[in-house]
């Protein structure tokens, strides 16, 4: 979410899905094809954080509940 915008994308990002958020609170109408520069921006944006991430988890990542 960046201002109104909300991007909704798979893994592989071969699906994508734009809302403004200001007209269009419930998320009924994806805009991703009217608004090519929104869906630019974000995808850049969640490529920049995601170079931030480890590439493998780190530590004790599973929670106790979990069963090995």
């Amino acid at each position: 979410m960046d201002g109104p915008w909300k991007l909704v994308a798979n893994r592989d990002v071969s699906h994508i899905e734009l809302y403004d958020l200001r007209s269009d609170p419930l998320e009924t109408t994806d805009v991703s094809d009217k608004q090519p520069a929104a869906v630019n921006e974000l995808l850049a944006k969640l490529e920049a954080w995601q170079e931030t991430l480890p590439k493998e988890p780190t530590g004790n990542v599973f929670s106790s509940e979990r069963e090995e």
